[in-house]
């Protein structure tokens, strides 16, 4: 099993939409998107199993979801 942390973080992209960007905390050079934060999360397990060259059932991720200062600043 290969245990790793993505952090994530909501941009607003130029042309209006948004995306969550998410990279591995161990290994910066595996990165990804999604336009929901399921997909981040999908496509992150799949990045990961392809880097380390196991089944995507082999990694197991810790979520760091970092929401935007609006969202954080409401949270408080």
């Amino acid at each position: 099993m290969i245990k790793v942390t993505a952090v994530y973080r909501y941009e607003r992209q130029p042309d209006g939409g948004a995306a969550w960007i998410v990279e591995l905390v161990e290994e910066p050079r595996c990165h990804t998107f999604g336009r929901t934060l399921r997909a981040a999360q999908h496509n992150i397990r799949e990045a990961a199993a392809a880097w380390y060259e196991v089944e995507p059932s082999q990694v197991e991720v810790a979520d760091d979801v970092r929401l935007p200062p609006p969202a954080s600043r409401a949270l408080v």
